[in-house]
């Protein structure tokens, strides 16, 4: 697994809103932001189930500032209460293989960045609503995003922030319909 420390609003979006049920036009993440960072097994004892295979590649972004490799020691599916109700998530016992700085990053996200991020978060919130028929509360996550989006447009002017709010617009737009 790799966990990866990215700058741009849009890649985030583009990695929280992809689903395989997603009516955008991704299903997953888009080959063309992915580099493969190579291990070799034989430097590697964490790998010993994948005998048959003498290196192992594992994508991240290329445009990651910063990347940690991680192995998978344990996965479970759990129930997590929240305001949206119960829902099945994945949670995951890594093991740190390596971290990998490519670049210093004193990036502070702007205001434009910042509510487009609450966006994107609201926006996969609004889906979970509408799977559970929760309407009073999808209309209220609804109307938290309309009016963020109100405060963008007075002051954003941060191309990959727009970028990015405009990928949202359609999947909220295909959630709405």
């Amino acid at each position: 697994m790799a966990i990866n420390f990215v700058e741009d609003i849009h890649l985030y979006a583009i990695a929280a809103l992809k689903a395989l049920d997603s009516n955008l036009h991704f299903k997953k993440f888009p080959n063309k932001y992915y580099s493969y960072y190579t291990i070799q097994k034989d430097l590697n004892e964490l790998f010993k189930k994948e005998s048959k295979l003498s290196e192992i590649s594992i994508p991240y972004i290329n445009k990651a500032w910063a990347l940690i490799l991680c192995k998978v020691i344990e996965e479970n599916q759990i129930i997590k209460k929240d305001g949206l109700g119960e829902i099945k998530v994945t949670e995951f016992k890594l093991r740190t293989i390596s971290f990998n700085k490519y670049r210093e990053s004193f990036k502070l996200f702007n205001r434009t960045e910042n509510l487009v991020l609450e966006i994107v978060l609201l926006a996969t919130r609004l889906k979970i609503a509408k799977e559970k028929n929760n309407y009073p509360l999808f209309h209220k996550i609804h109307e938290r995003i309309i009016n963020h989006r109100e405060d963008i447009k007075r002051f954003g002017k941060n191309e990959r922030a727009i970028k990015a709010l405009d990928l949202v617009n359609d999947y909220i737009n295909k959630l709405v319909d």
